[in-house]
C-alpha cells in the first residue's frame, strides 16, 4: 500500500513539474514577445524622428535616396533623344550634381545636371540641361525635364 502512494505521489510530483515549467515558459514567451513589441515600437518611433529630423534638411533627404534618384533619372532622360545618347560625366554621381526643393512641403527634390549630349539628325551632338524631381519617401520619380543647354 506504500508502495502504491508513493507511486502516485511520484506521478503528483511529475505532473505538477510539467505545470510549472509549462507556465514558465508560457510567462517566459509572454515577456519575450512584449519586450520586442516594445523594442520595435521603440525602434519605429526612432525611425519616424530620425526621417522627420532628415526631412527637415535639403542635403540630408536629397542625399537619403540619391543612387535611386540617379538611376531612374539617367534611365528617363535617355528617352529624350531621338537619336544617339553621350554621358560626359566622369564620375556616377556627376550625373545628378546639384539638387533643390521642389515641394518642400512633401518632400520632393528636384535633381539637376547638364552631363549629356543628345544627337540630332544631321549626326551633331548638343549639350542638354536635365532635372528629375523625386520623392525620396516613395522612391518615385514624379517628373523630369530635358532642355538644349548647360548650367
Amino acid at each position: 500500500m506504500n508502495r502504491i502512494l508513493l507511486n502516485i505521489l511520484k506521478i503528483i510530483a511529475v505532473i505538477a513539474a510539467i505545470l510549472v515549467v509549462t507556465l514558465l515558459v508560457v510567462f517566459i514567451a509572454t515577456s519575450v514577445e512584449g519586450y520586442l513589441d516594445d523594442k520595435q515600437i521603440n525602434q519605429a518611433a526612432e525611425r519616424k524622428k530620425e526621417t522627420a529630423a532628415c526631412k527637415a534638411s535639403l542635403d540630408c533627404w536629397a542625399n537619403r535616396q540619391t543612387v535611386i534618384a540617379l538611376l531612374l533619372c539617367k534611365k528617363n532622360i535617355v528617352r529624350f533623344a531621338n537619336y544617339d545618347v553621350r554621358w560626359t560625366a566622369e564620375r556616377f554621381s556627376d550625373v545628378l550634381p546639384k539638387h533643390k526643393w521642389a515641394d518642400k512641403d512633401n518632400g520632393i527634390v528636384r535633381y539637376f545636371g547638364d552631363s549629356v549630349q543628345l544627337q540630332n539628325g544631321f549626326g551633331a551632338w548638343q549639350n542638354y540641361l536635365y532635372s528629375c524631381d523625386f520623392d525620396p519617401s516613395t522612391q518615385k520619380l514624379i517628373n523630369i525635364r530635358a532642355e538644349p543647354g548647360r548650367l
